[in-house]
């Protein structure tokens, strides 16, 4: 009994010195973190920083990852080990936001591919990466792929001239952007709109769009003088079904 107790004072010992300094592991690996180190250089960092039983514990991880043990295998191991509540939250929170991470990095991939594809005239499945990277950014929450994968696929939609699906998209998209208060992408989307309901015969409902656009004052001027160029031949097409002002006909 007498070496059981003992040693197990020393691992008690050894467990609360290691849950103390943990908070110190924790804003090094944010820090390491936010200026831009991958989560698993931020681990060896703590392992070499960090005295004491943290930066064992972290050096032990360190080393079974190099002979190719996932990181979060690796975590485990150590959570199972140490039993302590905070590190089994520390090692399920670190796993879910990788996880998110992950999916994020596959949603903006995605809407690249399709963006791709567009570029190569091959639509269908531009359409196809575009749905696949909105679904994926819905799952994981993330509001501006949301809207820059709607506006894609709307992009793709009106290529091949279905117009009033377009139209939904942008408009899903815009109120997305509104919400998100990115004005950059409020001003393509409500310039995207406008073209469309341009194709779409109205053209006093594209003439308020552009003119929105304009207005915002976001758009690169290479831009405005091609948009100027849409509102000229709008107000032209208008004039000549009798239209002088946004609907109102003499």
């Amino acid at each position: 009994g007498g070496p059981h107790f003992v040693i197990g004072k020393m691992i008690d010992r050894r467990v609360r010195k290691f849950t103390a300094n943990f908070p110190d592991a924790i804003e090094l690996m944010v820090r390491g973190l936010r200026s831009g180190l991958p989560i698993t250089e931020t681990l060896g960092v703590v392992a070499s920083e960090i005295p004491g039983p943290v930066g064992v514990e972290f050096r032990m991880v360190a080393d079974k990852m190099k002979i190719g043990r996932t990181m979060e295998a690796a975590l485990q191991d150590t959570a199972d080990r140490l039993g302590t509540p905070e590190f089994q939250f520390f090692v399920i929170t670190l796993a879910i936001q990788r996880e998110i991470g992950n999916r994020a990095e596959e949603s903006t991939t995605l809407d690249n591919i399709g963006t791709v594809y567009l570029a190569l005239g091959q639509t269908d499945q531009a359409i196809e990466r575009h749905e696949q990277s909105l679904a994926i950014a819905w799952e994981v929450g993330d509001r501006a792929g949301q809207a820059k994968a709607l506006g894609n696929v709307g992009v793709a939609l009106a290529e091949i001239g279905l117009y009033q699906e377009a139209l939904e998209r942008y408009e899903q998209a815009l109120t997305t952007a509104y919400e998100l208060e990115d004005r950059s992408t409020e001003a393509s989307l409500l310039n995207n709109i406008g073209n469309v309901q341009r194709r779409l015969g109205d053209s006093a409902q594209a003439r308020a769009y552009l003119e929105d656009v304009l207005a915002s004052g976001r758009l690169p001027v290479i831009e405005v003088a091609g948009l100027m160029r849409d509102l000229a031949d709008i107000l032209e097409h208008a004039h000549r079904r009798g239209v002088i002002h946004r609907g109102l006909q003499p």
